[in-house]
């Protein structure tokens, strides 16, 4: 999805040839930029539970529990009932997958704090810190950062100013904090894959 975003963003008619002025005097080509910058956002949120929630249980048959993991569980409705009944099932592993699914309806993983947390529970501490380490760039989070910031206003606030005016959208600028959101993932999913092993 985060690759359909981008090619979204380049099938604009006016993102390039023209100027940032240009571009935002043409309502249709700035407001499909700010859609796009929602949907990139949603993307990324997606990709972290996603991965999450499909992982939970190859993780479990691999590396075992930990604290941070029964936090997570504990959170998503397995207590110590549920833990006890799991014994009795054919398939206690679907039950954990489905709970986590459910739990992750309405979690959301748009902030490196809520990404790191996650991932604590598959013993990996600064996640997003290794990922941008992975990336060879040091200001990327923040980059991200303020993209996902940008789709908060623009959800929130309609993308105005406290003075009632639209801001101004920069569509390289957007194209290039969405690259980075895709080179983040790609980077996270690199190392998820290696601690599944």
């Amino acid at each position: 999805m985060l690759n359909a975003s981008i090619e979204f963003l380049k099938s604009i008619p006016s993102i390039s040839g023209y100027s940032k002025a240009e571009y935002n005097r043409n309502s249709i080509s700035s407001d499909m930029g700010r859609a796009s910058i929602v949907l990139v956002v949603a993307a990324f949120d997606d990709y972290f539970t996603r991965r999450f929630s499909e992982d939970v249980v190859t993780y479990l048959k691999v590396h075992g529990v930990n604290d941070e993991l029964v936090n997570m569980l504990s959170k998503s409705g397995l207590d110590l009932k549920g833990a006890l009944a799991l014994l009795a099932m054919d398939r206690p592993y679907r039950r954990i997958k489905t709970l986590i699914q459910t739990y992750f309806d309405t979690y959301t993983t748009q902030r490196f704090v809520a990404i790191d947390n996650l991932f604590l529970a598959f013993g990996i501490r600064n996640f997003s810190q290794n990922v941008q380490n992975k990336c060879h760039r040091k200001k990327m989070r923040r980059s991200i950062e303020k993209l996902v910031l940008r789709r908060h206003d623009i959800a929130h606030s309609g993308d105005l100013t406290k003075t009632g005016r639209l801001q101004v959208l920069d569509p390289e600028d957007t194209l290039y904090r969405t690259k980075l959101m895709i080179q983040f993932v790609e980077a996270a999913d690199g190392i998820l894959d290696n601690r599944l092993k």
